[in-house]
């Protein structure tokens, strides 16, 4: 096949999960031998720049709020030179330049929905301000990012969500695309992603103390990822468990909040920011880290930092909120904690810290128990063989239309 993906987001970077479920997209269609092109968005100075990554020719435009117009003008170019089969869509607005330019009208059509647009921009109501006050002065962009999303949506044939929870999120969102949901969840590179044999060693590079238990979460630090919930938490745990550490990996808009909070909480000691994590060292905070925590409060579509994490075999305890049961309840239901609040956070890190503790034998096999889980569901040959099925069945689907029309 001839393959066009088009995105708002760039195949370098690598930060975000719709960043690298891009990139496993990509590359992993392109090993299986097809001619995969990328549009992609980029702020970073790289707009207009052409380059093959991993055998994915990629196109830059420079991404604004006029990214549309980015992806209008390279598709032209492309689609004189290229016969596309299939085109995929990433990001609503990217996709709009790509659905007004002559020539795409009658090619198949995938859309990737990792969460309904004008939803997600809520979320990110900074801390302080009223969630009611900020969705009355931004209504007008909401309301026209839904337009623009299910413009985008109603024009592909296939729609693809990471989970049942997104899939019930885009029915609700938007009604009327009966039958054209298909679940591809997210995957994990399972030879970048792997379990270590001597753990305490990979402590003792990172500069971890090597007895003390370590939590780890990797997150955008936004508002609804709960971060806040969980340093609340850990105010509590380290009453009773005070030689427990836990690393906050990531960078976003409310760091300095988030730091702010760690001090007048008294946990200098017990936490430690990370930052931006380099993809070099993102398995190694895995391997070291005893128990992952995905602390999110709300639209959580998949949580591809759980599946890299239990690759690596170790434990993620996570809130009841979107799909997090459904990637945590098909290893072991008790993983998920019993609410959103600090409480119920801080009572399920104790709980599981200290059978951790108490069973050593049984922590270890429900680590095995976690590679096991990842590979079976989550590998990226697995996640790739759906998708790739997916879209051969779409274009059979487009020609026989096409077809019985003629």
């Amino acid at each position: 096949m001839n393959v066009l993906v088009v995105s708002d987001v760039d195949l370098m970077t690598g930060r975000s999960g719709a960043e690298r479920l891009l990139a496993g997209h990509c590359q992993g269609l392109a090993k299986r031998g097809h001619s995969v092109y990328l549009i992609a968005g980029t702020r970073d100075g790289r707009g207009n720049a052409v380059e093959e990554i991993g055998g994915v020719r990629v196109y830059r435009y420079r991404r604004s709020l006029r990214s549309c117009l980015g992806s209008f003008r390279l598709f032209r170019i492309l689609a004189r030179h290229v016969r596309f089969d299939v085109l995929i869509f990433h990001q609503p607005l990217s996709g709009l330049g790509v659905l007004l330019a002559p020539g795409s009208r009658h090619l198949p059509k995938a859309c990737v929905f990792l969460s309904p647009w004008g939803e997600e921009y809520a979320a990110r109501v900074p801390d302080g301000k009223s969630r009611s006050s900020y969705l009355n002065l931004h209504a007008g962009g909401r309301l026209l990012r839904r337009s623009v999303e299910r413009f985008v949506l109603k024009a592909c044939r296939r729609i693809f969500v990471l989970s049942r929870f997104m899939a019930g999120r885009l029915e609700a969102e938007h009604r009327g695309l009966n039958g054209r949901a298909a679940i591809v969840p997210g995957g994990v590179d399972l030879d970048q992603f792997r379990p270590v044999h001597d753990r305490l060693a990979v402590k003792e590079m990172l500069g971890l103390p090597l007895r003390s238990p370590v939590l780890l979460t990797i997150r955008n630090l936004e508002p609804r990822m709960g971060l806040d919930h969980l340093l609340q938490a850990m105010q509590s745990v380290v009453k009773t468990l005070d030689d427990v550490i836990l690393i906050v990996g990531g960078e976003g808009p409310i760091e300095g909040a988030l730091r702010d909070l760690a001090h007048r909480l008294g946990l200098e000691r017990a936490v430690r920011f990370e930052g931006y994590v380099p993809e070099e060292r993102l398995p190694l905070l895995y391997q070291a880290a005893d128990f992952f925590v995905l602390p999110s409060k709300e639209l959580e579509g998949f949580g591809l930092v759980a599946v890299e994490a239990l690759a690596c075999g170790t434990p993620v305890l996570g809130t009841p909120v979107g799909a997090i049961p459904e990637v945590l309840g098909g290893l072991e239901p008790d993983l998920v904690f019993g609410g959103t609040r600090p409480e119920a956070i801080a009572q399920g890190i104790r709980g599981h810290l200290r059978q951790f503790r108490a069973d050593p034998q049984r922590y270890e096999a429900l680590r095995k128990r976690c590679r096991i889980y990842a590979s079976a569901c989550f590998g990226w040959d697995r996640i790739i063989d759906r998708l790739e099925q997916e879209l051969l069945d779409l274009i059979d689907r487009v020609e026989e239309k096409t077809r019985c029309g003629a």
